[in-house]
């Protein structure tokens, strides 16, 4: 059994650590974090269809340009209900329904090959993501009453901030020889980042965090 099988297995795998503690600590949850679980279930969802398709050998690269829009969507959503800067808010909001046409206008146009891995869309989202991410975390420094370790909002930027940056280099990357050993670390990633989503989820339990954020 290779060491590869073992990380990608254990990624897989980690996706039920957020999952799990999104439905158990759903009715804890306030809006931004119910909208957070119903990502992470999709996320769960996607994961699942993915690795069947791929021990089917059936191409599964459809889903990583679903996925993507998906996953810009409700990040940034989410994102643009912690900032407090308005004008930033407008155009979270407003880069939606952007990233939506030129999602689809990159699709249509065959700019995007649905049969390879989504580059150019997904490099763009990644960016965006970063960016915004350590956005929301120095916001969380300037403002934070209480310890950040007990803010869900630290947890969830956090574990954007370990995974997009590096998946954008991968998928950069994805035409190169390199990419074989750079994506040995995607899977290593990926579970550090659900362990970062789980723990968000366990900062709003009264056991685990005395303040509500």
């Amino acid at each position: 059994m290779s060491i590869a099988y073992i990380t990608d297995s254990l990624s897989a795998l980690s996706v039920l650590l957020p999952l799990l503690a999104s439905i158990f600590f759903y009715k804890l949850s306030n809006q931004d974090l119910r909208i957070f679980t119903f990502f992470i279930f999709l996320s769960s969802l996607s994961s699942l269809i993915v690795m069947v398709l791929a021990m089917n050998k059936i191409n599964n690269l459809l889903f990583f340009h679903i996925f993507t829009l998906v996953e810009y969507c409700f990040l940034i959503f989410i994102f643009s209900m912690w900032v407090k800067n308005s004008y930033i808010k407008l155009v979270l909001r407003w880069s939606i329904p952007v990233f939506v046409l030129v999602w689809l206008g990159l699709i249509i146009s065959g700019v995007e090959n649905t049969n390879e891995f989504p580059n150019s869309m997904r490099s763009i989202s990644n960016v965006i993501l970063t960016l915004v991410s350590v956005y929301i975390l120095v916001q969380l420094l300037e403002w934070g009453e209480h310890s950040i370790l007990r803010n869900y909002k630290f947890w969830i930027s956090f574990g954007v901030l370990i995974s997009y940056p590096a998946t954008s280099i991968i998928f950069l990357l994805n035409d190169m020889e390199l990419i074989n050993y750079v994506w040995t670390i995607h899977p290593i990633l990926d579970i550090v980042t659900n362990i970062c989503y789980a723990c968000a989820f366990f900062c709003i339990s009264p056991r685990w965090n005395t303040h509500r954020f």
